[in-house]
């Protein structure tokens, strides 16, 4: 049984059944290498998912630029072919 916690997946370990993996949920993304172990209970896994996002620093967002609006010049040559 897979169970989402916080932004990760614990699911079983597909040759060792009686111990749990962590993966991102969604598509792509990198598991860290704190969190790249196995363990034997999802409350153990659980435990080390909240340690990395706890101590994990905080992402600085970016602030937003908006780009002057750019007008579209029509060449004089192009106005007069016909």
């Amino acid at each position: 049984m897979i169970r989402e916690y916080r932004g990760f997946q614990i699911k079983p370990h597909k040759e060792l059944p009686m111990s749990y993996i962590v993966v991102t949920a969604g598509k792509g993304g990198k598991i860290p290498d704190v969190l790249s172990s196995h363990y034997t209970t999802p409350s153990y896994a659980k435990e080390q998912i909240d340690k990395y996002l706890d101590n994990k620093p905080p992402v600085e967002e970016k602030p937003v630029v908006e780009e002057p609006v750019k007008k579209e010049v029509v060449n004089a040559e192009e106005r007069t072919k016909g």
